[in-house]
């Protein structure tokens, strides 16, 4: 009888390093569809993966509601119809309102703006601060934590 021994080979574990299926620099992306423009990307690097995409200096304009609004961030992330920022965002809506924050999260399918940090929000001379907001852009409702409000009253004539 004869034995043979197999002993395996040495392995060494090769390091999962993903690849961007698309690079791009200083670019503006459209989104068309039937009704006409819906919304513009415009970015200073972008990386887009299998799963999602990677933006650094990002300026959104959504064209698909009834107001028209505009969000600018430092960083963001976008996956599964929700686009995460993160630094110096600004958020600017048709019709007034505007608000800045740290750290926040658009879903672009609820048209839905949630600010996780401390924000302050402007609209028509109006101000207010907190440490949380939710604002829909489909209804105009806005949630808030942590509110301070300041108002300008307007002196009333007799």
């Amino acid at each position: 009888m004869i034995f043979f021994l197999f002993q395996p080979r040495e392995q060494t574990d090769k390091e999962f390093v993903e690849i961007p299926t698309l690079e791009l620099k200083n670019f503006k992306l459209s989104e068309l569809d039937t009704f006409g423009l819906t919304s513009t990307m415009y970015g200073e690097t972008g990386i887009k993966y299998t799963d999602r995409y990677i933006v650094n200096n990002l300026n959104y304009t959504d064209n698909s509601s009834t107001y028209i609004s505009n969000i600018k961030s430092n960083n963001a992330l976008y996956k599964d119809f929700v686009l995460n920022l993160d630094g110096n965002i600004k958020y600017f809506r048709e019709g007034g309102l505007s608000f800045a924050t740290q750290k926040a999260s658009y879903n672009k399918q609820t048209n839905i703006m949630i600010s996780y940090t401390n924000y302050i929000s402007q609209m028509n001379g109006h101000k207010a601060m907190g440490s949380y907001l939710e604002y829909d852009n489909n209804l105009g409702t806005t949630k808030s934590k942590n509110v301070t409000f300041t108002y300008q009253l307007k002196e009333r004539r007799e």
